[in-house]
C-alpha cells in the first residue's frame, strides 16, 4: 500500500512541473470545444482534500497491526451479513494475484488515454490546456479515492474473509493485511478509472457509437475484478460494493465539478413575416421587440 502512495506522489510531483500554466487556463479565451475548466479555488480545495486524506490514511495504516491468533479465534461468521457469509470459504491466492494486476493496468490505460487526448489537442488546437486539465482532474480524483481507502482500512479494521475459513491453517490467516478488508481498494480504483474514462469520453465525444462499448467493457472489467476479489477470499461482497460506489462517486465528482457550464445571453431583434391573426396578441405586440434567449450547455 505504501508503494501506491509513493506512486501517486510521484505523479503529482511530475505534474507540478507544468501546473501553474494549467491553473491559469481559466483566464484564457476558449479556442475549441474542450468541456472542462480549471478554477483556482476549486483545485486548491480538491487537491488539498485529496492530499490530506492520502497523508492521513497513510499515517494511520502505517500504525495498523494485523490481527492476532486470539482475535482470529474469536471471530463469529454468524454475525456477518448473509451475502458476506458466501465468501468465508473462498481461497485462491493465484486468482488474487491476477486481479491485483488489473489495478496498475487500469492506471496506465487511463493515463495513456489522457496523454493521447492531450497530444491530439496540442496538434490540432496548439494547446496543452486539455492535457493539464485532465491530468489534474485525474490526480484529484485518484487522491480522494485512495485516501478514503487507506483511512477506512485503518479505522474499520475489518477482518478479511479468509480469516473465517476453517479449512486454512492459522499461519495462513496471520498475514500482514488480514484486517484490511473494508473498503476494497482494488474495486475503488478500478471503478474510479472505469467511470472517469467513461465520463470524459462521453463529454469529449458525445453521441459516438462506440461509447456504450467503452462503458460496458471498462465497468465489466472492474466488476470481474471485484468478483475475483470475493472468489479469492480477500474481500466480502459488501467491500466490493462500497469500493465501487466510492470510486465511481469520486469520478463523477471531479468530472462534474470541472464541466464547464456556460449560460449565454443574447438579445436580438425579432422580426416576423407572419400576418395578423397568425400569432397570439402578446406576440404580435412584440413583433419588433426584443427576444431574450438563453442557451445553456
Amino acid at each position: 500500500m505504501q508503494e501506491k502512495v509513493r506512486f501517486l506522489w510521484l505523479i503529482s510531483g511530475l505534474f507540478l512541473l507544468f501546473l501553474p500554466d494549467g491553473i491559469q487556463a481559466q483566464w484564457r479565451p476558449r479556442t475549441d470545444t474542450f468541456p472542462y475548466k480549471l478554477k483556482s479555488t476549486q483545485e486548491i480545495a480538491l487537491m488539498g482534500s485529496g492530499t490530506g486524506l492520502l497523508y492521513a490514511g497513510g499515517r494511520l495504516q502505517s500504525r495498523l497491526d494485523p490481527m492476532t491468533n486470539a482475535e482470529i479465534n474469536r471471530l463469529e461468521a454468524n454475525k456477518l451479513y448473509w451475502p458476506d457469509r458466501l465468501a468465508i470459504n473462498n481461497w485462491n491466492p493465484s486468482l488474487n494475484t491476477t486481479r491485483e494486476f488489473l489495478e496498475p493496468a487500469s492506471i496506465l490505460g487511463t493515463m495513456g488515454v489522457i496523454g493521447g487526448i492531450g497530444i491530439y489537442h496540442r496538434i490540432t488546437q496548439y494547446s496543452w490546456t486539455p492535457l493539464k486539465t485532465l491530468t489534474l482532474m485525474y490526480i484529484e480524483g485518484a487522491y480522494l479515492t485512495e485516501g478514503m481507502v487507506l483511512i477506512s482500512k485503518a479505522l474499520i479494521k475489518r477482518p478479511r474473509p479468509y480469516t473465517y475459513n476453517s479449512s486454512l491453517e492459522i499461519d495462513q490467516k496471520l498475514s500482514s493485511a488480514n484486517n484490511e478488508s473494508f473498503i476494497s481498494g482494488n474495486a475503488a480504483v478500478l471503478f474510479y478509472h472505469a467511470s472517469f474514462l467513461s465520463l470524459i469520453m462521453h463529454d469529449l465525444y458525445p453521441g459516438k457509437a462506440w461509447l456504450p462499448w467503452l462503458y460496458t467493457s471498462t465497468h465489466a472489467l472492474a466488476a470481474l475484478s471485484g468478483y475475483w476479489s470475493v472468489r479469492s477470499g480477500m474481500h466480502f461482497p459488501t467491500d466490493i460494493l462500497a469500493g465501487a460506489l466510492w470510486g465511481s462517486g469520486m469520478a463523477f465528482l471531479v468530472t462534474r465539478l470541472h464541466k464547464e457550464k456556460t449560460q449565454n445571453l443574447s438579445i436580438k431583434p425579432w422580426v416576423t413575416q407572419l400576418g395578423k391573426g397568425e400569432l397570439y396578441k402578446p406576440l404580435r405586440l412584440m413583433a419588433y421587440g426584443l427576444r431574450i434567449s438563453y442557451k445553456y450547455q
